[in-house]
């Protein structure tokens, strides 16, 4: 398990997980006790999504669609949700290269609801 700082985004880790999961996404028998698992609805880490993110296989992939529909079902029932994100500030501490919040652009304004 990685040890997270909640106020920045550590590259290293994040890079450590995607590694990971490249190995964890071709066992077949890991793959599917992940999928069982998350047919709960209770949440996943951040490990187990890069896990999934990362599979090849077709047959598992299927598996897979079948498992996040049922899942959408259990939550949403048979509708269509939509989200958008609501921001009630643009401080930042982080600095994604796409994004115009981010913590070094001293040209941004900043402001807190």
């Amino acid at each position: 398990m990685y040890k997270y700082n909640l106020d920045f985004l550590d590259e290293s880790v994040i890079n450590q997980i995607i590694m990971n999961a490249d190995k964890k996404s071709n066992d077949v028998d890991f793959v599917r006790e992940i999928l069982k698992k998350a047919e709960k609805a209770e949440g996943i880490s951040d490990e187990v999504a890069a896990v999934l993110l990362s599979i090849k296989d077709e047959s598992l992939l299927e598996e897979m669609y079948t498992v996040s529909k049922k899942i959408k079902e259990k939550i949403y029932g048979k509708r269509i949700v939509m989200f958008a994100p609501l921001y009630i500030s643009n401080y930042c501490v982080n600095n994604c290269r796409y994004c115009g919040y981010k913590h070094c652009n001293d040209e941004l304004y900043r402001k807190k609801l």
